[in-house]
């Protein structure tokens, strides 16, 4: 007995040896309570743009903000809520009163091919308010970086809006790309609704001015072929800012978009 017990104690005493010698690593820790050595991040939602994201966003519950409203954008609290994820995405923000947010109005995959989008201005309206584009690289004042040729935007700047055509639309030489405008149509205070579906704008606000465009040079969202990058029933609405660059303002305090079927 003594000898087996003399065995036993040196068979420990080697496998505890053998155990130390080769170090510890996060494999091979121990049974028992576990302290974490540093704290883990919270990854992005939206894993579409992983590089277009911030730790500042956050997500509202679908319980804080109205049941008929597909998407709400606080631009305040820097928080957006998405009630439909497969035709909604999170591109960039919000953070720091700015954001912009990705529609795909695709009958086939996401069963929508109209969206309402209804902004809120506040008392101070500053630079570039609103961005509503075509193209991934839209900037305001017409074209992109070369990713679409359905590349029509429109835009608020100052409070003031302008619509452009793409780039099929053959330029004016007064008015370039300009199909229309409205001087104030953003001011402060106002709430303004946009309709967006193929090759049709519809705008008005809460002071009288409204309008509509239909065009072959504006949204396509149909399928029409593109000569510069891929088909796609993409629109990008940049709040705040353009979709791409660094113009940016401020005076759109939220942005409440319903998606429609027909």
């Amino acid at each position: 007995m003594k000898n087996t017990d003399a065995a036993f104690k040196y068979l420990a005493l080697s496998l505890f040896v053998l155990f130390f010698s080769t170090g510890l690593n996060g494999s091979q820790m121990p049974e028992g309570p576990q302290v974490p050595l540093m704290r883990e991040m919270e990854q992005p939602r939206n894993c579409d743009f992983p590089h277009m994201q911030s730790p500042e966003v956050q997500f509202m519950a679908a319980d804080e903000f109205p049941a008929d409203v597909d998407c709400e954008v606080d631009l305040e609290k820097n928080r957006i809520g998405i009630r439909n994820q497969q035709a909604i995405k999170a591109y960039n923000g919000p953070f720091n009163g700015q954001g912009i947010v990705r529609l795909t109005l695709d009958p086939k995959t996401t069963e929508v091919c109209r969206a309402r989008i209804e902004v809120l201005f506040g008392e101070t309206v500053k630079d570039w308010n609103l961005n509503i584009a075509d193209s991934v690289s839209n900037n305001g004042y017409s074209g992109d970086s070369g990713h679409q040729s359905h590349d029509g935007e429109a835009q608020i700047l100052n409070g003031n809006f302008a619509l452009y055509g793409d780039d099929h639309m053959p330029a004016d030489e007064k008015n370039g790309k300009v199909l229309a405008s409205a001087e104030g149509l953003g001011s402060p205070g106002a709430t303004v609704i946009f309709e967006i579906s193929n090759n049709r704008l519809v705008w008005q606000n809460d002071r009288g001015l409204d309008g509509e465009v239909k065009s072959p040079y504006v949204f396509c969202l149909a399928g029409q072929p593109d000569t510069e990058g891929p088909v796609n029933h993409d629109i990008f609405i940049g709040i705040n800012q353009v979709i791409n660059g660094d113009r940016t303002g401020s005076g759109v305090k939220r942005v409440r978009i319903r998606l429609l079927h027909e």
